[in-house]
């Protein structure tokens, strides 16, 4: 009588997600169609958030957007930025389509400001595939010190 025994380099180590985010992560990421470019290159850009002593600059690399597809709000000390494309695939209106393809992608992310800011006060720009942001700081009285007299 032979005894098997079992390799363990053999078997083919599989990794078990820790959250449903993950887990739907690696459900759809053989799909191209959940995959955008777009979506994508968001969630890998770096979002940087830059203290001055005057403003507080956050720049956001979202390529191949146009200034319209954002909307940015500051509500307190939080930032949210959204972006939000559709397009459609318009051709001639005399044919018959079995098929006809349009998409539509959204992002949004918030951000806890560092600092106390002046949220009506903001600016944003678009340009070369960066969201610069800039808000002003909520600048505090400072006031004199004063002495009291202890009777």
């Amino acid at each position: 009588m032979s005894m098997l025994t079992r390799n363990e380099r053999d078997v083919e180590q599989i990794e078990v997600p820790k959250t449903f985010s993950d887990m739907m992560k690696n459900f759809f990421s053989g799909y191209p169609e959940f995959h955008s470019p777009w979506i994508a290159s968001a969630k890998n850009g770096k979002l940087d958030v830059e203290v001055h002593e005057k403003d507080v600059t956050v720049t956001f690399p979202f390529p191949g957007a146009q200034a319209k597809d954002f909307n940015v709000e500051v509500v307190g000390d939080f930032i949210t930025v959204k972006a939000h494309r559709e397009s459609t695939c318009n051709e001639e209106k005399e044919k018959h389509y079995i098929r006809r393809e349009r998409s539509r992608e959204s992002y949004e992310e918030t951000l806890h400001l560092p600092v106390a800011v002046q949220g009506g006060d903001t600016k944003a720009k678009y340009a070369d595939g960066v969201l610069t942001v800039i808000i002003p700081r909520l600048e505090k009285d400072v006031k004199a010190p004063r002495n009291i007299e202890v009777e």
